[in-house]
């Protein structure tokens, strides 16, 4: 018998990452200036999270899943791929700061 808790976490994450893949990439096609600021305050902001998360873990140990990692990297990494990606399709030429 399956109980509940014994759902596979790999195809939760890969609708993270296809979801925040298509609001990234469709941000990046509809305003390159939005989606360069999007992708950079938010992977900040991810980044800072999930250090205050690392350390407050290592301090004292709790009990926070292992998807909320996965989730906070992927909120990280995703986006910058995705503005790379555009960059270079976009040949590194952002008309916005000229």
């Amino acid at each position: 018998m399956i109980s509940k808790n014994s759902t596979s976490l790999h195809p939760k994450l890969l609708i993270v990452v296809l979801v925040v893949s298509i609001v990234f990439a469709l941000l990046w096609l509809w305003n390159p200036y939005v989606a360069t600021y999007s992708t950079i305050i938010l992977s900040g902001v991810m980044v800072v999270i999930l250090l205050f998360s690392l350390v407050a873990d290592l301090i004292e140990k709790s009990r926070i899943p292992k998807w909320y990692y996965y989730v906070l990297v992927i909120s990280i990494v995703i986006p910058l791929v995705i503005g790379m990606f555009f960059i270079y399709i976009y040949g590194g030429d952002m008309s916005w700061m000229e």
